[in-house]
């Protein structure tokens, strides 16, 4: 398995779809796909974390292509508070949900906020996954822990 922390994010996993290739500067890796695989992380990130850390909140802003200033305008707050939740262990409780709704809004799904409070509680209630990812016929699947 290849630890991609290339993503920002230090759990996360690839069983396949990558290439190890040499250069001339040594091996590197290569992630034929990894537009979806950024997909799939995010939205792993939105039904399976219990709590964002500030690098995970910068994963989903990115993956929106949101600059801080645009995203800081979605959360109702300026840019420095943005960027100091980008590099907290945990954002607050408050951004934790909305920010997930902002992102499922982004991908047109259209979930009440409500409904984001309720799962995030219930997601509190297990133990967070190590994010394991396998390419199956151009998608990227997570993979549960055996």
């Amino acid at each position: 398995m290849y630890h991609y922390t290339e993503c920002g994010l230090e759990n996360v996993w690839l069983v396949n779809g990558y290439r190890e290739i040499e250069t001339g500067y040594g091996k590197a890796v290569s992630v034929p796909n990894s537009r979806a695989l950024h997909q799939a992380i995010a939205t792993d990130l939105i039904h399976r974390k219990p709590h964002l850390s500030g690098g995970e909140l910068r994963f989903l802003r990115g993956n929106m292509d949101k600059t801080q200033a645009e995203f800081a305008y979605l959360l109702g707050r300026d840019t420095q508070t943005v960027a100091r939740w980008e590099k907290s262990e945990e954002v607050p409780d408050l951004v934790n949900v909305l920010a997930r709704v902002i992102y499922l809004n982004h991908l047109g799904e259209t979930p009440s906020y409500l409904d984001m409070v309720y799962k995030v509680a219930d997601l509190k209630k297990g133990e967070t996954p190590a994010f394991t990812y396998q390419e199956k016929e151009e998608n990227w699947e997570f993979q549960e822990a055996a």
